[in-house]
């Protein structure tokens, strides 16, 4: 069964657990702040890989991406989740040996969704992933 996602075709969702079978662990990136609004939707994804990226190499700050067993991005304001195939529940235990191929596996899904975005097939779901700063902008 599909699984509502962040992205939209031709105004339909899409499946965001992006057809991966088996076990899948989320990296949710913290980047949907009032700064990044303006970016286009392809601006935004690349700010999204340049953020899992920097992460890979170890220079991002840790709380910008966390991995988790379900998407944040329905519950946490600011938040973009893609998925990654893994066991969440097996990450504790082999932490050093997963966390890279969850990196990975993410940054190939936003480099991904950015070239779709970059050539109009799908859009970011803007209002849900700003909801919180939409929400404050229209209350003062």
């Amino acid at each position: 069964m599909a699984q509502e996602g962040m992205f939209t075709r031709d105004g339909i969702y899409t499946d965001e657990r992006c057809a991966i079978c088996g076990p899948i662990v989320w990296v949710n990136v913290f980047v949907a702040t009032p700064e990044n609004r303006n970016k286009t939707d392809a601006e935004f994804m690349d700010l999204v890989a340049d953020t899992i990226h920097a992460r890979i190499a170890k220079k991002a700050p840790l709380g910008s991406v966390s991995i988790t067993p379900e998407p944040m991005h329905h519950r946490v304001m600011g938040c973009l989740s893609l998925p990654a195939r893994g066991d969440f529940w097996a990450f504790a235990k082999f932490r050093d040996l997963y966390l890279d191929g969850f990196l990975r596996d993410a940054l190939e899904l936003a480099l991904f969704y950015q070239g779709q975005c970059a050539a109009g097939k799908i859009e970011i779901d803007r209002v849900r992933l700003f909801r919180f700063f939409h929400l404050r902008s229209d209350a003062f």
